[in-house]
């Protein structure tokens, strides 16, 4: 409420309401006026005369304080009902038929004016705004996935994930894209009584295999054998191990080898392997004073060889490489002794 001085009259302003009047008796007149209290005459809700609800267009106050229930007529409604064998049908506005009330949908406690079967015809096709979104999001999805290029780390190749070859069975895709030409194979030798060895990958009878198994008998027994000696290996280890080569230095002797001790080829971490210089079947020990890094194909060569008979199988390029790395090592002092010894005595 606020008051606006004039000449002779004053505007006075009470909720959405604005009046003029001349004296302040007149002004206090209006404001009890507006405050009294009415009921609607639909609902029956009680408002203030000031908080009544207002209609801006007209600048007058609405007849009523709530909306009609429904938009259409009640005479036209109760029309549409008819008793056709004792039975009450109700009218449907499209296809024009009476019908029961079961086949009507509700709204509000009230039949629809059309019937259900009409209403399902009519909205068949109807698609709503937030399913078409979703609809085209997921699209973008789907195409953006087809599209995405999948990395093969056999034969090193990128191609989409449409095209990437599947399982036939499963529909899954396969580890790697050019394993799908060893399934086909596998199935063409299959009907031939024949099978591919993972191991030696020779072709063989059926019978030369035991019941699913990748492998033949014969490399069966020879990765038996290498099993047990690894757990023997294993063994060795917990009894001839210092505590020396575990966790940060284990890992730094890794990392700080970058070239192979004998054949000084540049190594990746996938190659390096940890070589005990004294086999652990010949009496040595793991720790970080009888180890060395060395590439596969020297460590596989070197196998389980007593120090000097390896020292002298290799050319005297390795064996000048190999005393470089031992030279100004201080945890290998020992095995540079034994070194020295050695090499005296071949001179």
């Amino acid at each position: 409420m606020s008051f606006v001085n004039t000449f002779y009259e004053f505007e006075l302003k009470v909720g959405n309401y604005t009046v003029l009047s001349q004296t302040k008796k007149l002004s206090q007149d209006w404001i009890d006026y507006f405050n009294e209290k009415i009921n609607c005459e639909k609902c029956g809700k009680e408002y203030k005369r000031k908080d009544f609800p207002f209609d801006e267009k007209n600048n007058k106050p609405k007849k009523y304080c709530c909306r009609k229930k429904y938009t259409y007529k009640k005479k036209q409604y109760e029309k549409r009902f008819k008793v056709i064998n004792n039975i009450q049908n109700v009218l449907c506005l499209s296809c024009k038929n009476y019908k029961l009330e079961n086949q009507f949908h509700k709204h509000k406690d009230l039949l629809k004016s059309i019937c259900k079967q009409c209403h399902s015809e009519k909205y068949k096709n109807y698609i709503s705004p937030k399913h078409l979104e979703e609809r085209i999001k997921n699209k973008e999805k789907r195409i953006k996935k087809e599209n995405e290029l999948i990395f093969c780390n056999r034969c090193k190749k990128s191609t989409k994930r449409k095209d990437f070859p599947k399982e036939p069975k499963s529909n899954k895709l396969l580890k790697y894209c050019c394993f799908i030409n060893e399934i086909k194979e596998r199935e063409l030798l299959k009907k031939q009584n024949l099978k591919r060895c993972t191991a030696c990958k020779e072709i063989k009878d059926l019978n030369k295999f035991y019941k699913s198994q990748g492998k033949c008998r014969e490399c069966r027994k020879n990765y038996l054998i290498n099993l047990g000696s690894t757990k023997k290996r294993d063994n060795l280890i917990k009894k001839n191990n210092d505590n020396t080569l575990v966790g940060k230095k284990l890992s730094k002797l890794f990392i700080d080898a970058k070239k192979c001790s004998v054949c000084d080829i540049d190594m990746k971490y996938e190659d390096k392997t940890l070589d005990h210089i004294i086999p652990l079947t010949k009496g040595g020990f793991h720790s970080i004073k009888n180890s060395t890094i060395l590439c596969r194909t020297c460590n596989s060569k070197k196998s389980n060889k007593d120090f000097e008979v390896w020292l002298n199988q290799l050319n005297s390029k390795y064996i000048d490489n190999f005393y470089k790395s031992i030279k100004y090592n201080d945890n290998l002092i020992n095995i540079k002794t034994r070194f020295e010894k050695w090499y005296q005595q071949v001179e």
